[in-house]
């Protein structure tokens, strides 16, 4: 890293050209800023990252003009984006690689900058070189750290389900007590409004996680429902994969929407499950009773899912699938009863507050 090995216009151009391909690499992970269109984060991910080229450059231009200190300070580019577009979503991760980061520039650039001038006469000359120096200093110390953050990124964008998973406990048993919504009902009445205000967006997680859970045993599926976020394109709310029987949400949905909203969508693609466990119920009977009324859904549900309509291709076709339509009904219902089980929960924690019986609910 201290040495030269690239003339001049190279070192300037590959800032250029290494850009672009980390650029292409960075894209799985890439995520507008809070409150900024796509447009605006792009270019203030390019002037970030213009800034750290053109200082820690300047720093670099005559002794230590190479390929590694190139990269170096482009992660820190990226690195510091990341940070500013994540630092709501991985805030204790961002905290804990940051602040020993911080800690170690400090101490260097002090330990630089603090050192008595033996040559008075030489001062403004050694001023300038150890200001340069600093600059390098906190391109190693904040650039490991960012380069950390920008990686963990990435290697769990590529090599994960999603970029964000829950860490909440899945279930993969019978039914139980435990995963209905009177089980879970504490943990459920999060999703009151001013609840999940105050919820991390880990917490949310987990808690869409234990609603997955109930979902898991109300629907009567033989299979886990793993729960993750995600930036999804096109504006897409959530998806289902059946390979891996993971529910993925849209982070901004899971950021920003009413809880009621993120809810609908977590059910409605826990429903597509169903919908596929029923399609391969079905094959999996005797064939004379495949034609039986009641496997006429599931017949058209794995008929619909072997030839799916994207909305991006025919919008009005996707809407009017079945396994859409059914998908749409059964979160709008549920989505109802989880309502009506939360607001029975507060009605009946204020009447116990007040050292009251809460009024059964009329059979």
């Amino acid at each position: 890293m201290g040495r030269n090995t690239l003339e001049k216009n190279w070192f300037i151009a590959e800032h250029f050209i290494w850009g672009v391909v980390i650029f292409i690499w960075y894209r799985s992970v890439f995520c507008c800023l809070e409150n900024c269109t796509l447009a605006a984060s792009r270019l203030i991910l390019v002037g970030i990252l213009a800034a750290s080229s053109i200082v820690f450059g300047f720093a670099e231009f005559r002794s230590r003009r190479n390929t590694l200190n190139v990269i170096l300070n482009l992660f820190f580019g990226y690195g510091l984006y990341s940070v500013l577009a994540y630092k709501h979503i991985f805030t204790e991760f961002i905290r804990m690689t940051l602040i020993p980061s911080g800690a170690a520039a400090l101490l260097l650039t002090g330990f630089i900058l603090l050192r008595p001038i033996a040559k008075k006469e030489k001062k403004g000359s050694v001023i300038r070189l150890r200001v340069r120096r600093s600059i390098r200093a906190v391109q190693k110390s904040f650039g490991m750290g960012l380069s950390v953050i920008l990686l963990v990124l990435v290697v769990n964008n590529l090599f994960g389900d999603c970029l964000f998973p829950s860490n909440a406990e899945t279930f993969f048993r019978q039914s139980t007590e435990e995963e209905t919504i009177a089980g879970n009902i504490e943990k459920i009445a999060l999703l009151e409004s001013s609840s999940w205000a105050k919820l991390t967006v880990k917490e949310r997680l987990d808690l869409l996680q234990t609603i997955a859970n109930v979902e898991r045993c109300r629907l009567g599926l033989p299979n886990e429902l793993n729960v993750g976020a995600d930036n999804l394109k096109d504006e897409i709310r959530g998806q289902y994969n059946d390979r891996t029987h993971q529910i993925i949400i849209n982070m901004d949905v899971v950021l920003y929407d009413d809880p009621e909203d993120v809810l609908k969508t977590l059910l409605h693609e826990a429903y597509h499950s169903y919908e596929h466990r029923c399609a391969e119920a079905r094959l999996l009977i005797d064939e004379k009773y495949r034609s039986l009324k009641f496997f006429r859904e599931a017949a058209v549900y794995g008929d619909e899912f072997s030839r799916y309509i994207d909305y991006r291709d025919d919008g009005v076709g996707y809407y009017y699938q079945l396994v859409e339509a059914d998908a749409r009904q059964y979160a709008s219902e549920a989505v109802e009863e989880y309502a009506e089980a939360v607001h029975r929960y507060y009605v009946e924690l204020k009447a116990r507050s007040f050292g009251c019986s809460p009024v059964p609910d009329p059979e």
